[in-house]
């Protein structure tokens, strides 16, 4: 029996006891990398020279790519109250949609068309997606990792359309009855494109759709992944106030 075979027959059966002293950990407990677009301004591009204005960042992994395969598993509109950039910058709270709405009425516009609360806080409207996202890697196997994608401001009218597009899907039953299947039943290609207006130039969402699941195992893990940011933001809502 050679040395390689030996160890094989030493290792402890991992399958056996899959999960076990994970049981109770749930999302919550992770850490979920956001993907982000690097700007010519990100401070990541002075850390890793690899990485260039418009790559799809990882804040986890701090990787960057130029193109990624992204089923969105679940949504959620939020209402973010920053402190502005001039006063320190920095989070404040994040409404839901309900009182977030009731926020935006007492907002005024400043002279970029951001919301600004009575206290002079910046009340921005975010669009997230809690999605999977499949990257080839340098040695040809595609990895796939949970995320989340954030939008804001001139990225809401990608949001909108992605939105639509999700939306939009028919598909028919086997009694030939149409239905709109769920988001995590198609997947879509995202990149970047350069913008620009008044106030300067930046890279934005690009995203087409690219076409079904058709992995049961990929479409099954975004199941659960939908189901486990669900149960997420149903213990937010019912947390009792601090």
């Amino acid at each position: 029996m050679s040395k390689k075979d030996t160890l094989t027959t030493m290792l402890p059966s991992f399958e056996d006891d899959a999960h076990l002293g994970l049981e109770s950990m749930d999302t919550g407990d992770l850490a979920i990398p956001f993907l982000s677009i690097l700007q010519s301004n990100s401070p990541q591009l002075m850390e890793d020279k690899t990485l260039r204005p418009g790559m799809i960042f990882d804040t986890v992994l701090k990787k960057g790519y130029e193109e990624l395969l992204i089923i969105p598993c679940n949504y959620e509109k939020q209402y973010v109250e920053w402190t502005p950039r001039e006063q320190g910058g920095g989070l404040i709270a994040t409404h839901g949609v309900i009182d977030g709405l009731e926020l935006l009425k007492s907002c005024k516009k400043d002279d970029k068309g951001k919301d600004i609360l009575p206290n002079g806080n910046l009340l921005v409207t975010t669009a997230v997606y809690y999605v999977m996202y499949m990257a080839e890697e340098l040695d040809g196997n595609i990895e796939s990792s949970k995320a989340i994608i954030s939008m804001t401001s001139t990225a809401l009218k990608k949001s909108r359309r992605w939105n639509s597009v999700m939306a939009g899907i028919t598909m028919r039953s086997k009694e030939g009855k149409p239905f709109t299947p769920p988001s995590f039943s198609h997947i879509y290609r995202v990149t970047t494109s350069g913008e620009k207006n008044v106030h300067g130039s930046w890279f934005n969402w690009d995203i087409s759709m690219h076409g079904p699941v058709v992995d049961s195992v990929t479409y099954d893990s975004c199941k659960k992944f939908a189901g486990d940011i669900k149960v997420q933001q149903q213990k937010l809502l019912n947390a009792p106030p601090f």
